[in-house]
């Protein structure tokens, strides 16, 4: 089987994307069975799901250097960003 190409143009399809993964996996999917349905291989499957966290870390952290660039303080970026302040600290450390 042939993995399909599947592009993740920007953050916000790459967060579809996760949630439908997400959502498939709580349903009582397995891996193999969600991999299928997107029409990958596992392998394929476990690529694109690390390139789609890939996508929406890198948003995310351009959005918090905005934020502190604003002037933000770390809480009010997490408050906004809907993130736990450790996470948004590491953000800005990159």
């Amino acid at each position: 089987m042939e993995d399909k190409v599947v592009k993740i143009v920007n953050h916000e399809d790459a967060r579809k994307y996760l949630d439908r993964m997400e959502a498939l996996s709580k349903a009582g999917y397995s891996e193999k069975e969600i991999s299928e349905m997107l029409g990958l291989r596992t392998i394929g499957l476990r690529n694109f799901r690390t390139v789609a966290y890939t996508k929406v870390k890198e948003y995310l952290r351009e959005q918090a250097k905005k934020m502190q660039e604003a002037g933000k303080s770390v809480s009010e970026i997490a408050k906004e960003l809907g993130k736990e302040e450790s996470t948004v600290r590491l953000l800005l450390e990159k």
